[in-house]
């Protein structure tokens, strides 16, 4: 049996990933955080699987952004290096 999370569940995922982005340095007034969190608002409402890739434009990464509705999985987001040209 699948046991999902509650929103109350997405919401607490949501801060936790939004309070380690402003610890690694990113603005909360940053365009990639911005992004991010439309994207966690989205999922915090519908529940919804999300898989997004995105960059971040100030800082020259790409992210992903991975949004599971199961109880024994956290969300994953990841902040790619910069790539080498």
């Amino acid at each position: 049996m699948v046991n999902y999370k509650t929103k109350g569940d997405r919401v607490k995922d949501a801060i936790k990933i939004l309070k380690r982005m402003q610890l690694i340095g990113i603005p909360n007034t940053d365009p990639g955080y911005l992004e991010t969190k439309k994207y966690l608002d989205e999922w915090i409402n519908t529940g919804e699987y999300k898989h997004h890739k995105y960059f971040f434009f100030r800082f020259g990464r790409k992210a992903e952004l991975i949004l599971v509705n199961r109880l024994e999985v956290e969300p994953t987001f990841h902040l790619f290096p910069p790539e080498q040209t």
